[in-house]
C-alpha cells in the first residue's frame, strides 16, 4: 500500500506522550472494519470546537463527495460545550460506517487536536476541512486525487475559495497570487 505523504509527521504525533484519551463514537461491531483502513485513498480530516452552527454543513459536504476510490471522514471534536457533539452523533447515526467521530474528554486545544487527528488518518492523501467551512463541488476530491496521482512531484494541491464575512453578507472570491505559490 502507498505510504501516506505525511507519514513521518503522523508517526511522530502517534508516538507523542502528550496525546490525551479520546473516545471514538462507534459500536464494537464497526471497530475491526473501520480500524483496518485497507484501500483508503483519502482521509478527510475535520476538527471542531463549538461549531454548532456550521458543523453539519461541513460534514455533509464531505459526505456528498463522488469518488471512484474509498474515502474516510474523521471528525475530532475538542470537547465542545454547545450542541456540536449532538449534531455529530446524529450524523454518525444517519451515516453508519461513513464517519469516524472522536470526542476529546477534555479540551486539548487546536494544535493537539489536529496532531491527534492526523495520527488517525489512514489514507494515502489527507484533505483538511475546517468545521466551519464546507465544500461546494461533489467532485472536489476526485479532481484533486486525479491531479496528485498524475503529478507525483507534487505534495499538495488546493483551489480557489469563497470567503464569506458573517454578519456583513459579503462573499468574495479568493485566489492566491501566482507569486505566492512558486519557488518551492
Amino acid at each position: 500500500a502507498p505510504r501516506n505523504r505525511a507519514a513521518d509527521y503522523i508517526e511522530q504525533a502517534a508516538a507523542s506522550p502528550r496525546i490525551t484519551p479520546m473516545r471514538e463514537s462507534q459500536t464494537p461491531e464497526e471497530a475491526p472494519q473501520q480500524k483496518s483502513g485497507a484501500g483508503v485513498k483519502v482521509s478527510v480530516l475535520i476538527v471542531s470546537y463549538n461549531q454548532e452552527r456550521y458543523i453539519e454543513q461541513a460534514v455533509r459536504s464531505a459526505l456528498m463527495q463522488k469518488t471512484t476510490f474509498d474515502v474516510e471522514i474523521i471528525v475530532s471534536d475538542d470537547c465542545s460545550t454547545d450542541g456540536t457533539q449532538d449534531i455529530l452523533r446524529r450524523l454518525q447515526a444517519e451515516h453508519p460506517g461513513k464517519l469516524r467521530v472522536f470526542f476529546n474528554e477534555k479540551n486539548v486545544g487546536m494544535h493537539l487536536n489536529y496532531r491527534q487527528s492526523f495520527a488517525r488518518c489512514r489514507g494515502q492523501y489527507m484533505a483538511i476541512l475546517e468545521g466551519d467551512d464546507y465544500w461546494t463541488s461533489p467532485k472536489k476530491l476526485q479532481k484533486q486525487v486525479e491531479f496528485l496521482d498524475s503529478h507525483p512531484e507534487c505534495i499538495l494541491c488546493f483551489h480557489d475559495v469563497m470567503v464569506f464575512v458573517e454578519g456583513a453578507g459579503i462573499e468574495t472570491p479568493y485566489r492566491p497570487p501566482q507569486k505566492e505559490i512558486t519557488g518551492f
